[in-house]
């Protein structure tokens, strides 16, 4: 199917949705009015075909659900088959259950808009907006959607600077929405070049869809010239604005890309299109091709203004008023076309708007009429300053260079600062906060002459000329990568590949074709890592004139390679960035100003280390004085040299050396050791994910991790200095013996500089199942089992293992036992205290009042049971459950016997005197605790007849979730971890695994050498706690039957992550798949293992949950809340004798 072709006549429809002011509950965001409003703009002042843009926006609370349906059909729906239908949403997003049962994924991927989370509200679900496409597609029209928002992904290092658009996915599901009728199944995109791509797998509907990032990365937002923004959307928004005739999509998302990567890292922009052709169509069907290449300066109370700004890159006056520091336009009659008339005159920008600024005309200009708009084009401008943040304490004599230079700015105190300079032991440290590297310096004289450094290397790198006339559709850019006899492509605006063959670096010439009707000047620069500007690949490093026909050839036409350096490289560093400028003007320019050498950068540097050689301090002042600044004054009759710029960056990439697994012991990189192992022989070598994920066919990181990025941080074997991806994944490629590799002899990676207080995970594919592999034992990274080799592009064949860090959150270790906490809630977070007398206080305070007491299970803590109750989310049925004191019993489950734990708690309670005050307990417990609960209340039964004491315990009702009162099979708490672990990487049922289950299952495999002997069916304490007597309290058992949510299909996927358990656990994992319904840890006839005749009657629920979703899937929170009705009566334990007498089983 051939792309669409409008011919120019299209009209377009547009409409904007920007949400900052969410309801309570839900996070703010400050930048997305502020993208719709910039957008607005856009296509107001660019009018399509002719005709003024149909353009209605949305902002904050007009957003409501209903609203954004209503005028998506209302608006968009006007579109007819010339037209060009738009739909761009900045705010949150999310993700939620999917109701579709042939989700591969079991999610679905939604719009957060203004009501979403309120009370009865729902998301915008990404097959609702589907069905919304095909409605305006159906007429013909080409619908485009943009998406500055994310739903899943890991965290940021800059979370204090930059905002990310993104809130927890909801664990309901909401039911369908009748009024879209049946919606169809979601369909996966044609992904243009990255993968995984952006995760929105809109169904049906021909459209294109620009997205924010990755699904497994955030969209953030920052301040953009004084303006809290979207990344996302300003870049796209300069790109849009600055845009050639007839750019496609592709070139489009390329050009966004490079100015992306500049604001945020570990956001890459997404092209998704339902036709593969429409990837090649012209953007929004060439509406912006015949917009006006000008401004406009007209007159209001407060003088002449120009309608542009910081947002559209008006620069700011530099160093005052002098002339050569000033932002000029040369202004035209009103009504003509600058292109081809002359100025009349020339204004002085004096102060700098976000979207608007205050301009002067010269004394020498015509008198202007002030209810008329004359056409301004920018012709001179000053290099804006950098702004740089100082950081402890530098000197007056830092600050006295700093007001000095020409090139730098002291940054504001709420300013985002890309430079900063710090004091240091070798003297000062400047620091590139974009990449994370610097140089030290010792004298503040050098530290500023470095930060220029840097600062003249971004601004070349980002030159751009918006008001060219120059027809740069006209000019070829042609890459060949190898010899004469390589493929010749033409350059991107975004990145080129250059990969290693082996240890061989990829070779190119870039040629540069003048195919329009006048002579042409131009240079080709490269820009290092380093911060050097490199003028060699221009010919004779001069300016070279390129007549109409001739073409400009790098380095005189010989195929030259980029390179990562040995040390460079043996230092694990597989990945470098060069960027090429090519630079065209209608006039000669001086080359060797733009010039500078390289900075030595590292992430630490030795004292005394210095630039390599001399800095320029007027460089990019020679660009100035030849290309773009002129006296203000008259307007020239001859016209001012014109000039434009293309670029794009070249990235090589080498794989990293690999080390033999033997005999001995070997080093991977520095501080990173492979051990020896007796058997298994292989090259092991380490990459970084994005690396990895293009070298592989199947994708090596599991779906399951976006779905809790409060449990994932960064890793890297390797610091990586240059903002390119963590080095994480280990490769194993010549493999023989991999079979030998097991728990008992296992695989070692002993690192140097282990994380700190976290855990570490490897993970592995089996047949498409990605199984939990080997953690970290201090600093020995164990590795228990290999999967079977996969197609390598780069090794043949090879064993992919990727290492990601989990956030510890399970209590760490204390001298104390048990641990009994008052839990309260502020600003939707929970607090615990475990002060006895604040606990005594509280609950004097609250006395006749219902006390809540959670106890844990096998394996975690309270925390997400405290969560859960105290700031539950909206709409969960918990909200109307509330008590006046919250207590958190958190306590060592595996190395002190049950029994025992029971009489600790019952002591920590009489410690604070629970009842003395005539309060009415509920006990709500999870699996272990359950049993811990249990024994307190039942065994030995000591209460004499007649009254209660006055000092007794008066417990209400006790609710147990998922407690294997008959026993669980399970012979290691590792084996339980594994498994849980298994089902949320692969998102079996993804929907009901609960935030941050991660880090808590993963932390469980420190103790993989934990036995659960008093768990086992039939232990003595099991026996004996069926057969205690009777204590009359209302009871609830909850247990959990996965069956519910997701039964396996025979070869189904969930036969195939269950048969790679198998694989790891043996006949460990007969239980929990074959023949018996359960909750991945405890079978459901366990749990219903209480006598009958108890009074009242226990009530036994099943309920559509996992051993670890209780307190978090919406069937378990809802069977929770459904067990908290009143009962008729507490039941009352007078204070016991000694607790635990009655159990044979100790271990």
């Amino acid at each position: 199917m051939a792309a669409p072709d409008y011919g120019g006549r299209a009209m377009l429809h547009a409409l904007l949705v920007g949400i900052d002011d969410y309801p309570d509950g839900t996070s703010s965001l400050q930048g997305c009015v502020a993208d719709v409003d910039a957008i607005e703009r856009l296509l107001t002042l660019h009018p399509s075909g002719g005709s003024a843009a149909q353009i209605r926006v949305l902002r904050n609370h007009e957003a409501t659900r209903q609203g954004v349906v209503d005028a998506f059909r209302a608006q968009l729906g006007s579109a007819g088959p010339d037209d060009v239908a738009l739909f761009w949403y900045s705010g949150h997003g999310s993700q939620q259950p999917s109701a579709d049962p042939g989700d591969s994924d079991a999610k679905d991927e939604t719009l957060v808009l203004a009501d979403s989370r309120t009370e009865g509200g729902r998301d915008l679900v990404d097959r609702e907006l589907g069905a919304l496409i095909t409605e305006v597609s159906a007429a013909g029209a080409h619908v485009v959607v943009v998406l500055d928002c994310c739903h899943s992904g890991s965290g940021t290092r800059d979370l204090d600077r930059l905002g990310i658009r993104e809130i927890p996915a909801r664990r309901d599901v909401p039911a369908p929405d009748p009024s879209f009728g049946r919606l169809p199944p979601r369909q996966s995109h044609p992904v243009i070049e990255v993968q995984p791509g952006s995760g929105w797998a809109v169904p049906v509907g021909r459209h294109v869809l620009l997205a924010a990032c990755r699904s497994d990365q955030t969209a953030k937002e920052r301040t953009i010239a004084g303006v809290r923004r979207g990344v996302f959307s300003a870049a796209l928004e300069h790109a849009l604005s600055t845009a050639r005739p007839a750019l496609t999509y592709v070139d489009l998302v390329r050009s966004v890309a490079v100015l992306v990567r500049d604001g945020a890292e570990r956001q890459d922009p997404q092209l998704e299109v339902s036709v593969d052709e429409d990837a090649r169509a012209h953007v929004l069907a060439g509406t912006l091709d015949e917009r006006p290449r000008h401004h406009l300066v007209s007159h209001d109370e407060a003088g002449w203004t120009v309608d542009a700004g910081a947002l559209q890159g008006i620069p700011a006056p530099v160093g005052g008023a002098a002339a050569g520091a000033a932002t000029l336009l040369d202004l035209f009659p009103p009504g003509s076309d600058p292109a081809s008339a002359l100025p009349i005159g020339v204004a002085r920008v004096v102060r700098v708007g976000p979207a608007s600024s205050r301009v002067e005309p010269s004394a020498s200009t015509v008198t202007l009429d002030e209810h008329a708009a004359y056409p301004a084009v920018v012709t001179a401008w000053s290099a804006p300053r950098t702004p740089v943040r100082l950081e402890a304490g530098p000197d007056d004599e830092v600050h006295q260079y700093l007001a000095d230079s020409l090139d730098l700015e002291l940054a504001g105190p709420d300013e985002a600062a890309p430079l900063a300079i710090a004091v240091s032991g070798a003297g000062y440290r400047v620091t590139d906060e974009r990449r994370e590297v610097g140089v030290d310096t010792p004298a503040a004289d050098r530290a500023i002459e470095v930060a220029a450094h840097m600062a003249r290397w971004y601004r070349v790198r980002g030159l751009d000329n918006p008001g060219t006339k120059i027809d740069l559709s006209a000019v070829g850019l042609d890459l060949t990568i190898g010899d004469s006899s390589g493929e010749r492509q033409p350059a991107p605006r975004g990145e080129v590949l250059m990969p290693y063959l082996g240890d061989t670096p990829a070779r190119f010439v870039l040629e540069v074709t003048n195919r329009t009707s006048a002579r042409l000047y131009g240079a080709i620069l490269g820009l290092s890592e380093s911060y050097a500007i490199d003028g060699s690949p221009t010919p004779g490093s001069v300016t070279t004139a390129i007549d109409p026909g001739a073409t400009l050839a790098s380095f005189g036409g010989q195929p030259v390679t980029v390179e990562i350096p040995d040390d460079y490289w043996r230092a694990g560093h597989s990945r470098r960035v060069d960027h090429v400028v090519v630079l065209l003007s209608t006039s000669p320019f001086d080359l060797s100003s733009l010039t500078q050498g390289r900075l030595e950068i590292s992430p630490v540097r030795d004292e005394g280390s210095a630039v390599v050689d001399a800095l320029h301090a007027e460089a990019f002042d020679g660009l100035l004085r030849s290309v773009r600044t002129r006296e203000f004054g008259e307007p020239g009759t001859a016209p001012v040299a014109d000039w434009a710029v293309l670029r794009f960056a070249l990235v090589a990439e080498r794989a990293l050396g690999g080390v033999a697994v033997g005999d001995g012991r070997s080093a991977l990189v520095p501080g990173v050791h492979v051990e020896p192992h007796p058997t298994l022989r292989a090259t092991v070598r380490l990459s970084s994910q994005d690396f990895a994920t293009r070298d592989g066919e199947v994708p090596i990181v599991p779906p399951g991790l976006a779905d809790d990025p409060a449990s994932v941080s960064g890793f890297t074997f390797v610091d990586t200095r240059d903002g390119a991806e963590p080095v994480d994944v280990l490769t194993l490629a010549d493999v023989t013996g991999a079979q030998s590799v097991t728990r008992a002899q296992p695989l070692v990676i002993t690192l140097d500089d282990p994380p700190s207080g976290d855990h570490l995970l490897v993970t592995g594919l089996f047949d498409g199942v990605h199984l939990p592999i080997g953690w970290l034992d201090g600093n020995r990274l164990v590795i228990t089992q290999l999967p079977p080799d996969e197609r390598v592009r780069s090794l043949g064949s090879a064993i992919r293992l990727l290492v990601t860090r989990v956030v510890r959150r399970v209590r760490g270790q204390s001298a104390t036992v048990a641990h009994l906490a008052l839990a309260t809630a502020e600003d939707r977070a929970v607090t615990t205290t475990e002060d006895v007398g604040r606990i005594r206080a509280r609950l004097a305070e609250k006395a006749g009042g219902r006390v809540l007491l959670l106890v844990h299970g096998i394996i975690g803590d309270t925390r997400g049971m405290a969560e859960s109750f105290l700031v539950p989310p909206p709409g969960s049925p918990l909200a109307d459950r509330p008590f006046d004191v919250v207590l958190t019993f958190d306590y060592e489950n595996l190395d002190t016997p049950i029994d025992e734990t029971a009489g600790v708690l019952r002591a920590v309670l009489d410690g604070v005197d629970l009842g003395g005050h005539g309060h009415e307990v509920t006990v709500v417990a999870h699996s272990m605790g359950g049993l811990v609960s249990r024994w307190m209340l039942e065994q030995p039964r000591r209460r004499a007849p007649g009254p209660a004491p006055a000092d007794a315990l008066h417990v209400r009702r006790l609710v147990t979730a998922g407690t294997p009162a008959g026993g669980s099979p399970w012979s290691r708490i590792e084996d339980v971890a594994i498994t849980g672990i298994t089902f949320g990487l692969n998102r079996v049922a993804a929907g009901f695994w609960p935030a941050k289950a991660l880090s808590v299952l993963v932390g469980a495999l420190e103790q993989a050498d934990t036995t659960l002997d008093q768990m086992r069916p039939g232990s003595d304490l099991l026996v004996d706690l069926f057969a205690a007597g009777d204590p009359h309290l209302p009871y609830t058992a909850l247990v959990g039957n996965t069956s519910l949510i997701e039964r396996p299909q025979a070869g189904g996927f969930v036969a195939r992550v269950v048969a790679g358990l198998t694989g790891l656990l043996g006949n460990a994992v007969d239980l929990a798949f074959l023949g018996r319904d359960n909750d991945v840890a405890v079978a459901t006839t366990s749990g219903a293992h209480i006598p009958a005749e108890r009074s009242p009657a226990v009530q036994v629920v099943t309920v559509a949950s996992n051993h670890f979703g209780y307190f978090a899937s919406p069937a378990g929170v809802a069977a929770i809340a459904a067990a908290l009705v009143e009962p008729d009566r507490p039941a009352a334990l007078s204070t016991p004798g000694p607790v635990g007498t009655g159990s044979r089983a100790r271990r």
